[in-house]
């Protein structure tokens, strides 16, 4: 079941801090959790659940976390918020 994607404010404003193109690869990524939810047995024992990716680009890695909350109610998945950590 593929789940509709809501992004918090915070969230947004992390999101504007990131470069175009990993504002790109992160709304990549979110499409993938969003169709392709955890097991209910997870999300039911974890309210939060923190999603990481990694992209290379000009030789340096760019680590993102998201924070992200499946409704199963609303069939709804929350972005609560996103960190990069170039390395």
């Amino acid at each position: 079941m593929s789940y509709s994607l809501v992004i918090a404010g915070d969230a947004h404003a992390d999101i504007r801090l990131l470069q175009p193109w990993l504002q790109e690869e992160l709304l990549d990524e979110i499409d993938i959790l969003a169709a392709n939810p955890p097991p209910v047995h997870f999300r039911e024992r974890h309210k939060d659940i923190v999603y990481a990716f990694h992209r290379t680009r000009s030789g340096i890695l760019h680590r993102v976390f998201v924070t992200v909350r499946y409704n199963a109610r609303s069939n709804s998945l929350l972005i609560l918020g996103v960190s990069h950590h170039p390395a």
